[in-house]
């Protein structure tokens, strides 16, 4: 494969598109970097450096056995998460006309500030660059394409067990497990997660013969008193503040946040605030009483499953 870009972004895809990924699509539009799409979804519209490669969730596992030489326990696609650092081994031949490989996420937002700090990864020489510090992010880090960097995740001990490992994904990408609040609170260090389980980040934060580059470079704000705009150029900002992507991985997980985008090709311009996307200036407009109901919805909703659950459980006493 060869693209007209020094980066590329490798993402593996399967079963339904989420309602977010025409703004996903739109902020790729003139960034600096490909995206090789691995997948048998029908995408429809897209921008000029975003690249499918079709493949069934059943041929990406025979294929990913072949190239890493080991039985895999892939069995849903949320286990993808796992096998990230191992993308530039197993897509070695379809990379090799680029100078980095990336992993990463599709429920952010990239802002035309992203550009500049890839040419900084570049102009500083940097073999990773993750962007949060306490662990490897599994939304976005870069690697630069050499042998060193794809093989990185064989440094791990246990890479063959989580390979090999069926059900849920255990964040090995990251942090090797459901520790991020405590990392971020200071009551671990990543040698203390490698101590119950390694993983590609301890890998990474344990790596001195690479330069590696581990700070707080993206927002994952959760938006409460934010708003995040994406103007029509392709500038991204937070409260008015340059930032180079956003990632809805905080915001998500309230129950009446709503990014429904339109298609690619029909979005100029986005406002997302802690109830969710806006993408018309009609909807701008209106995000407030949009978000009023959106939480009103929400909550009617969260009280009709909780009264359910308890007239279930009466009936089974």
């Amino acid at each position: 494969m060869s693209g007209k870009n020094r980066f590329v972004l490798i993402l593996p895809y399967w079963g339904t598109l989420p309602s977010w990924f025409g703004l996903y699509l739109r902020s790729l539009q003139g960034m600096c970097f490909d995206v090789l799409f691995v997948s048998d979804l029908e995408v429809g519209a897209h921008p000029d450096n975003f690249i499918q490669l079709k493949m069934s969730f059943e041929e990406f596992k025979r294929f990913a056995a072949d190239k890493l030489s080991v039985p895999i326990g892939l069995e849903i696609p949320i286990k993808l998460c796992d096998f990230k650092p191992m993308y530039g081994r197993i897509f070695e031949d379809e990379i090799r006309d680029y100078g980095y490989w990336m992993f990463g996420d599709c429920d952010l937002v990239y802002g035309t500030s992203f550009n500049a700090y890839l040419e900084r990864v570049v102009r500083e020489g940097y073999d990773v660059c993750t962007v949060r510090r306490d662990w490897v992010s599994g939304a976005c880090c870069i690697l630069k394409n050499t042998e060193v960097c794809r093989n990185l995740f064989m440094r791990a001990r246990n890479w063959t067990e989580v390979a090999g490992e069926h059900g849920r994904n255990n964040f090995w990408d990251e942090c090797g497990g459901f520790v991020h609040d405590r990392l971020e609170k200071g009551e671990l260090k990543m040698a203390d997660c490698e101590r119950m389980r390694d993983s590609f980040g301890a890998v990474v934060f344990r790596a001195k013969d690479l330069k590696v580059r581990h700070e707080d470079d993206s927002c994952e704000s959760d938006l409460r008193g934010q708003t995040v705009v994406l103007k029509e150029g392709g500038d991204l900002r937070l409260n008015g503040r340059e930032i180079i992507l956003f990632h809805f991985v905080r915001a998500k997980r309230r129950r009446y946040f709503r990014v429904c985008s339109p298609r690619y090709g029909e979005i100029r311009s986005c406002v997302i605030d802690e109830t969710g996307g806006y993408f018309t200036p009609r909807q701008i407009a209106w995000r407030r009483p949009i978000g009023l109901w959106r939480k009103t919805m929400a909550a009617f909703s969260s009280i009709r499953e909780h009264g359910c659950r308890r007239i279930g459980l009466l009936f089974r006493s």
